[in-house]
């Protein structure tokens, strides 16, 4: 595991962007079954207004992120090895928050479900 968070390799940098979508992709359907319970709202004010179309909202979670991950992983490819490095400490960085999101969003399902009648 901490071999796979250090290493810098173009083949598992993409599999961490692809970690991160998938995080996103888990974060806007927790987010609109918890926000549709009543119980919770969206901090993001500008996610806000788009979450009042469930479906606009998951189609901008699902083409924007993906766009710009291909966007990014293309530009990785003529990378530098030092920008490799950089690059991999914010993408661990944004694993870590991402992941500590969907799991905040778990335990207000859990929450909800059990405590919440």
């Amino acid at each position: 595991m901490l071999n796979f968070i250090k290493n810098y390799n173009l083949s598992i940098i993409k599999q961490k962007l692809l970690i991160i979508y998938l995080l996103n992709i888990s974060d806007i359907f927790f987010t609109l079954i918890l926000v549709n319970s009543g119980y919770f709202y969206e901090g993001n004010t500008l996610m806000a207004v788009i979450l009042n179309t469930p479906l606009l909202a998951v189609l901008c979670k699902i083409l924007i992120p993906a766009t710009l991950i291909v966007i990014i992983y293309n530009r990785m490819k003529k990378a530098t090895l030092n920008q490799l490095i950089y690059s991999n400490k914010i993408i661990i960085a944004c694993i870590i928050l991402y992941s500590f999101i969907n799991l905040l969003h778990l335990i207000w399902l859990v929450l909800l479900k059990f405590y919440i009648k």
